[in-house]
């Protein structure tokens, strides 16, 4: 039944009792997915027979994403109203088996933060995945309501302030169980968490034991994303006294984390939202995935010099589209100090884009400026992942444009470089496209098979490789092989 809509799955369960006893789990297992508005969450309250002795399906719901699109002018229509509000808590006082739990949104008066986090560790004694979103009146005394859990990823979403700075501290009691977490900052004084992999934490650049907090509290860290709670103090300053302040912060915690030799040393993805972030850091470990932004020219030299210190083995560069305006070549890549980058994806989103025309434009400069570092990078596998998020219309007449120019931008790209062997283009919606590049070399060599490759001296240009388009199916092997599916996106709560 999994290629039935929710609203179909949910008719067919009305049709008659077999079809109700079939259809009844899988369409309470899709309860994770958004309840966004006052009216559905009413719709699914009264699913949930809770009132009925003999046919109450609370017991069979065991993930729940209540959701309330996030408004950062705190507009009170957007809250839930007193009586929706008694009815979040009537569900999670009776769905007892919930085992994930999202609530991102806004109550109102009418349902503290303390009163909420009560009745979730009250009620939900299964609860093990639990994310929340900052309130003004969440501190950590009611983020200690939740030590009695025994939660193994907790993430406090925080959008905006207001920040909970004692929050690690008040949530102590689940070092021995979290693996997985997002938290704003690192209070002194923090208990150690060993088993957390998955870290989201700020940057607190101006802090000088940021590193020591960071390794001795988190040393096991496998997953860490890094971000901050202000924009970057960079932007408040001059280019060139950025670049000074920001190297004296990154020279001193790179010798701070030589105090810490072991912490990290299982370390496998980076992502940072910002490259001063990760710069400022400095952090030195080899990892498997980096993903970063491509931001402006001030900022620039921070990219291979990070890239350098974590020799990732595959790149996720993200590029919103909209802001491209100035992009070097080789989009910053290329640099004597790292020469191991072997996969990248360039995570495009052209999001904003109010025009099909200004929308070709800006990915086709941009496709010019990274093929004109290509002879320097040893590429082997390109993945060109484009996203948007917008009206459906405009969507479809973007990305039908970008669909029909694929083939020219991967010919383009494909005699640009030495080494590319395959490219992939994925559309949000619209599926992969993908080809194996072919040189004459390889042709050579597969009707000689003891022979070798005579040193070349032609330029990428001269190499004529041939493309052979593959089905999608083909190409998703291809990344799942290479590894470039293994790590996607920056935040932990997606």
């Amino acid at each position: 039944m999994s290629f039935l809509s929710t609203s179909d799955l949910s008719a067919l369960t009305r049709t008659c009792r077999v079809c109700r006893d079939i259809g009844l789990l899988p369409l309470c297992g899709r309860s994770g997915k958004a309840i966004k508005s006052g009216k559905a969450l009413l719709s699914f309250f009264d699913f949930l027979r809770i009132d009925s002795e003999t046919s109450s399906r609370a017991s069979l719901i065991k993930d729940l994403w209540i959701h309330n699109p996030y408004d950062p002018c705190h507009n009170p229509s957007m809250e839930y109203n007193d009586a929706q509000n008694a009815v979040v808590l009537n569900i999670l006082r009776n769905c007892g088996n919930i085992r994930r739990l999202r609530i991102d949104c806004r109550f109102g008066t009418s349902l503290p933060s303390p009163l909420l986090l009560q009745t979730i560790s009250t009620s939900l004694l299964s609860l093990a995945d639990l994310t929340i979103l900052t309130a003004t009146d969440l501190d950590e005394e009611a983020l200690s309501l939740l030590t009695g859990l025994s939660l193994q990823r907790f993430l406090l979403m925080t959008p905006t302030l207001p920040l909970v700075k004692g929050a690690l501290l008040a949530i102590q009691p689940l070092a021995s169980t979290l693996v997985e977490l997002e938290i704003q900052k690192i209070p002194p004084g923090s208990a150690c968490f060993p088993n957390v992999r998955k870290l989201s934490v700020w940057m607190e650049v101006r802090r000088a034991d940021f590193v020591d907090a960071l390794a001795t509290t988190f040393p096991e860290v496998t997953h860490l994303t890094i971000g901050t709670n202000v924009i970057s103090h960079s932007f408040f300053h001059s280019p060139g006294s950025a670049r000074i302040e920001d190297g004296a912060v990154r020279e001193a915690n790179q010798g701070r984390w030589r105090k810490h030799p072991q912490a990290f040393k299982a370390l496998q993805a980076v992502c940072a939202r910002q490259v001063q972030e990760l710069y400022c850091l400095g952090l030195s470990r080899p990892v498997a995935f980096a993903s970063l932004p491509l931001q402006d020219q001030h900022t620039s030299f921070m990219l291979p010099l990070v890239l350098a210190n974590l020799v990732p083995r595959h790149v996720e560069l993200r590029v919103f589209l909209d802001h491209c305006f100035v992009t070097p070549a080789g989009l910053d890549l290329v640099h004597d100090a790292y020469t191991s980058l072997r996969r990248l994806t360039l995570h495009i989103d052209y999001h904003g884009m109010s025009s099909s025309a200004r929308c070709m434009k800006n990915l086709r400069g941009l496709l010019r400026s990274f093929a004109r570092g290509l002879p320097d990078l040893p590429l082997t596998h390109l993945h060109l992942r484009c996203v948007y998020k917008g009206a459906e219309d405009v969507l479809e007449e973007m990305a039908t444009m970008i669909w029909k120019d694929a083939p020219a931008r991967v010919k383009s790209l494909s005699r640009a470089s030495r080494s590319l062997c395959w490219v992939g283009v994925e559309l949000q919606g619209w599926g992969l496209r993908c080809w194996e590049i072919r040189r004459p070399s390889e042709s050579s060599e597969a009707e000689i098979p003891d022979s070798k490759p005579a040193p070349s001296t032609a330029g990428p240009g001269d190499q004529k490789p041939t493309l052979v388009e593959t089905d999608e199916w083909t190409g998703r092997r291809v990344l799942e092989t290479e590894g470039m599916m293994a790590y996607t996106g920056i935040p932990i709560n997606g």
